[in-house]
């Protein structure tokens, strides 16, 4: 019994953890350099996708959600920041 819940236990751990991660992937992945002033500034171009789900039949997409959904998705897509 012991041994079956330390699996169930590392199986929940294990789950969380790769879920989480997924979520801050970008869904457009597309970004270019554009120009490279010095070794910590870097000019990107990126691209966004906004999703707006609406609840209920005949309404329609909010465009305000879906600018910043698509933002927050360019962000994700550009090249990583410094570590510092």
């Amino acid at each position: 019994m012991k041994k079956f819940m330390l699996g169930m236990i590392i199986f929940a751990i294990a789950g969380t953890w790769l879920l989480a991660g997924s979520d801050n992937l970008p869904e457009s992945r597309e970004a270019t350099l554009v120009e490279t002033t010095s070794p910590t500034e870097v000019m990107v171009r990126a691209a966004g996708i906004g999703h707006h789900d609406p609840k209920g039949l005949f309404k329609h997409p909010d465009p305000k959600v879906m600018n910043q959904r698509a933002e927050v998705d360019a962000m994700k897509s550009g090249f990583p920041k410094n570590p510092e």
